[in-house]
């Protein structure tokens, strides 16, 4: 048996006597612990603590299992000389522990110091710090109860895919209301047709909804600081399902419109659950009711929007529509839980009218005019705009479902009609048409000369003529573009095939799953018109005006 040196027993003893005892024990380290070691051996540790009598810890050490008794020695020394801490060195005049071996091993080595060592059955103070550490270094609480995730997980990535943003703006307000296990009521807002961020709050309660719009709307301008935006932010009473921002990534042509796009990787995105109350902040986290509520929320949405999603593209109004459901999955404890759904629309109306600036996008830069007669303020902010065509065998369908459509006398030939696409959010596609039935529709579209303001760079520039007499850009292609130079031999093909018409397609889902390939529900409009040059619409060489 090794003894402690004569130095280290002289700076020992002359270190000043504790009065009360110390707890000194050695236990195994727990495994939901041992896994957060940086050790390959981390299964194979103990943890050794020495206490003193008021429940000040003096030293706390890992130690291999195959290290003896002689451990324990180490770590008391520490303690006496080099506490942890603001607590002065001490050396115990009584040492208590549980383990007899351990107890016979201590009083030999510290034989030389006056220090008595007993056995006790319990050492309450270390039990308590041991159970404290325990719990504050536990692997952190579940974002989704046990048996919810998966489910959860799958309807929230459904969610995303249907993209339900697209048929409401934010300040229309849902309301839905079920019995789990007690009734509730929640007034459900939709993230997303901004194309910013994504996800569904369920408001506890109309006045939190209220409130926090109120302190959201007073704290929108750049003077707000950090600390009110926190505020209004944390005012929210509400249960959440958010997502990342789309990362938008190649596509392949589209199969229905021939578009050659890009295509946000809905598949990268990962959906947060939580909750967000005045009192308790931010919980990364859902309970079992919340759990439920959510997996209930999210089916009845499904099944609303599937039923009546004609209803939202058809008219620029919120529809009154309420729908009850019958709900039964087999996570859920109860079998045909009832759920209604209700649109708000006079809500929804008040919403929007205590709104500073009514139209979010009424003041946008879309940038300056181009020559004297050419606009781009057309396009909306963020919209995809693609050449491409349109199947016959859509063509009729797509007249028959979009609310606007300016017929044309387009022959039917080849294998489709020659379009330009602009797909944007369902607000922003409302106000392109409402711009453009208030010009009395579309003249004229096609392609015309133009060049920088040095007559150095050359360009293909797609405009459309509207009937007031205006002129738009929608595109400005490089003359030395191999991309558009293959696109604009495919458009004037079948510009010849239709004796000279072409369509203007609007469709909203910029954000949605369907995001660079529309599908018969996202047209919002179809504008028929002459497909023409830039000599027939009146236009000659354009120069690009620049500031200085």
């Amino acid at each position: 048996m090794a003894f402690i040196s004569k130095s280290t027993q002289r700076r020992l003893q002359k270190l000043k006597p504790a009065a009360g005892p110390w707890e000194c024990d050695r236990t195994p380290l727990p495994q939901t612990l041992a896994d957060q070691v940086e050790s390959g051996d981390a299964d194979e540790m103990d943890w050794v603590f020495c206490v003193d009598d008021q429940s000040m810890v003096r030293a706390i050490d890992l130690v291999p299992h195959t290290v003896g008794h002689e451990g324990i020695v180490r770590s008391l020394i520490q303690a006496m000389e080099r506490p942890k801490g603001p607590i002065s060195p001490a050396r115990p005049t009584q040492i208590l522990v549980r383990d007899r071996e351990v107890q016979f091993f201590l009083r030999g080595a510290l034989q030389t110091l006056d220090i008595s060592v007993n056995y006790v059955p319990n050492l309450p103070y270390i039990d308590a710090i041991r159970s404290e550490l325990l719990q504050s270094m536990a692997p952190e609480m579940p974002a989704l109860p046990e048996g919810y995730g998966e489910k959860l997980t799958e309807f929230a990535q459904r969610c995303l895919t249907e993209a339900y943003w697209d048929y409401l703006e934010d300040h229309q307000i849902l309301e839905v209301s079920l019995k789990v296990p007690e009734p509730q009521t929640f007034y459900l807002a939709l993230l997303g047709f901004l194309g910013v961020e994504y996800g569904i709050l369920l408001y506890r309660s109309l006045e939190s909804l209220r409130q926090f719009r109120t302190q959201a709307i007073a704290t929108d301008t750049d003077q707000a600081s950090l600390e009110e935006i926190e505020a209004a932010f944390l005012s929210q009473d509400c249960l959440f399902l958010n997502f990342e921002d789309p990362d938008d990534r190649p596509k392949a042509p589209s199969p229905v419109l021939g578009m050659s796009t890009t295509q946000a990787n809905l598949s990268q995105l990962r959906p947060a659950f939580g909750s967000i109350h005045p009192l308790e902040g931010v919980r990364p986290f859902l309970d079992d009711v919340e759990a439920q509520t959510m997996l209930l929320v999210l089916e009845a949405l499904h099944r609303f929007f599937q039923r009546y999603y004609r209803r939202f593209i058809q008219g620029d109004e919120m529809p009154d529509i309420s729908k009850r459901f019958q709900i039964t999955l087999p996570e859920l404890p109860q079998k045909g839980i009832s759920v209604q759904v209700r649109t708000l629309p006079q809500l929804s109306e008040e919403l929007y009218n205590e709104i500073e600036d009514e139209d979010p996008f009424e003041d946008e830069d879309l940038g300056p005019p181009i020559g004297t007669f050419l606009r781009d303020d057309l396009v909306p902010q963020g919209a995809m705009v693609s050449l491409g065509m349109i199947p016959w065998t859509l063509v009729s369908t797509m007249r028959l479902q979009a609310r606007h459509v300016q017929p044309g006398k387009a022959k039917e030939a080849g294998d489709g009609y020659p379009a330009v696409v602009i797909q944007t959010s369902l607000p922003k596609a409302k106000a392109l048409v409402q711009m453009l039935e208030a010009a009395g529709g579309v003249q004229a579209m096609g392609f015309a000369a133009g060049e920088d303001g040095f007559g150095q760079a050359q360009f293909d520039l797609g405009v459309i003529q509207l009937k007031n007499g205006q002129y738009s850009l929608f595109g400005e292609y490089a003359a030395n573009d191999t991309i558009h130079a293959q696109a604009r031999k495919k458009w004037d093909r079948r510009i010849q095939q239709t004796q000279g018409w072409s369509v203007l397609m609007i469709a909203r889902g910029i954000s949605g799953a369907t995001r660079g390939s529309p599908k018969l529900k996202d047209v919002v409009a179809l504008y028929e018109a002459p497909a023409c040059t830039g000599t027939e619409m009146g236009l000659e060489l354009l120069a690009r005006m620049r500031r200085f």
